[in-house]
This record gives C-alpha cells, sequence and structure tokens, in this order.
C-alpha cells in the first residue's frame, strides 16, 4: 500500500496519524507493505517507491493529487507496471479518483480520519461491500 503523506500542521492531524493508515494496515492486513511518499514525490522518490513496491497489488491513497503532479505521476508510472491491479483511493477529495483514467479501480473516502481508514480497510479485506456514487 503506498500512501501519499503530508505534513501534519495541527495536533489533531499529528494524532490521526498514530491511528491512521499504517497503524492499522497491521491489523486487517499483516503481510501488506506500507511505503510513504511526500504530498509531490519528485522522480527520484517515484523511482524509489517503484523499486521497493513488491506485491501481486497496489493500493495509492492520494491526498488532493489534483494539486500535486507527483501524486499524478506516481498513479501512472503504477498503472504501467500493475496495469489491472492498482486501486486508486482518494483519500480527501473526490477531484483525484478521474485524474489518471488508466487507474481500473477508484474509491473515495472523502478524509483520512480513523473510521474512514478503518472502512476502507474492511472494503479491501472483503469484509464490507463498497457503495455510493460520486456527487
Amino acid at each position: 500500500m503506498i500512501e501519499v503523506t503530508r505534513r501534519a500542521i495541527t495536533q489533531v492531524e499529528e494524532q490521526l496519524q498514530e491511528t491512521g493508515l499504517r497503524a492499522q494496515l497491521a491489523d486487517f492486513l499483516p503481510a501488506a507493505q506500507h511505503l510513504a511518499a511526500p504530498a509531490n514525490p519528485d522522480a527520484l522518490t517515484i523511482e524509489q517507491v517503484l523499486r521497493a513496491a513488491r506485491g501481486d497489488v497496489a493500493v495509492v491513497v492520494t491526498q488532493d493529487a489534483w494539486r500535486h503532479g507527483g501524486q499524478q505521476d506516481l498513479l501512472r508510472r503504477l498503472v504501467a507496471r500493475y496495469p489491472q491491479r492498482i486501486i486508486h483511493v482518494a483519500g480527501r477529495l473526490p477531484y483525484d479518483v478521474d485524474l489518471v483514467p488508466e487507474v481500473p479501480t477508484a474509491l473515495c473516502i472523502y478524509d483520512t480520519v480513523t473510521p474512514s481508514i478503518r472502512a476502507l480497510l474492511e472494503v479491501l479485506t472483503g469484509r464490507i461491500e463498497p457503495t455510493g456514487n460520486l456527487p
């Protein structure tokens, strides 16, 4: 799982990072790999993520990728590597979902608070079925 992170700017955001995706991932998918990338990864960082990524499926959680070209580049490179095995999760706003139309599966969780991350992991593990429509 590849998560684009941003620097916490409030105490609440710091606490959310402590209970966020990385913390909950081990409970749901203990064998899953977690990789973090900055909000706007450069070419070198994207290469490092691609070299470190392993597994059959890549799940990418973006945050405001519509504002950060590096996140879009990361998605495009991952789609090239995992053509039908990539899941793009828009972690904040739904605008990210359509940025790279080649991505075969996209979800939107609208925020990265603990309940949203938990619901995402429940969907990814088949515990619940995703529902809903984009606005």
